[in-house]
């Protein structure tokens, strides 16, 4: 594996920044064997926000096809436990963005978790945003932590 490049490190950075100014304020870790560029948390919402910057990988890429597949199947634990989530991922082809959506919703499905709303940003040229949400499996979890935090005030 080679060094990430600096295109690369400055779109883990974009994502770092739109996970921040979503209110995903706490860094995480997803699972001991995945990853991402970028794991965040915002424990008021019990919301996770995944990113992953791409500079030479493209959809039909089997390694990263892997890698997102294991992405979501740890997302699912976190959505058992009440959480959303949202997997973004940064890459420099709009054209592209199709093949993107397409791999997230295929993992999600494969992980048996809901994808809620899907989107794609093109933010600049050569700089295109890609996400989908996912829902909790178990609404009621969430709310207890919701009436946790809140109580905790």
């Amino acid at each position: 594996m080679t060094a990430p490049s600096t295109l690369h490190e400055e779109r883990v950075a974009l994502l770092e920044a739109c996970a921040v100014l979503a209110g995903h304020l706490t860094p995480g870790r997803l699972a001991p064997d995945e990853y991402p560029d970028v794991v965040r948390l915002d424990l008021h919402r019990c919301s996770l926000f995944v990113g992953d910057a791409k500079a030479t990988e493209t959809p039909g890429c089997a390694a990263t096809r892997a890698r997102v597949h294991g992405y979501l199947r740890a997302i699912r634990a976190w959505t058992r436990d009440g959480f959303t989530a949202r997997v973004a991922l940064c890459h420099g082809r709009p054209d592209q963005a199709g093949g993107w959506t397409e791999l997230l919703q295929h993992a999600a499905r494969c992980a048996a978790i809901d994808v809620t709303h899907t989107g794609c940003d093109d933010l600049e040229p050569g700089t295109v945003v890609t996400w989908v949400d996912i829902g909790p499996t178990r609404p009621q979890v969430r709310r207890q932590i919701l009436d946790e935090v809140v109580a905790s005030r």
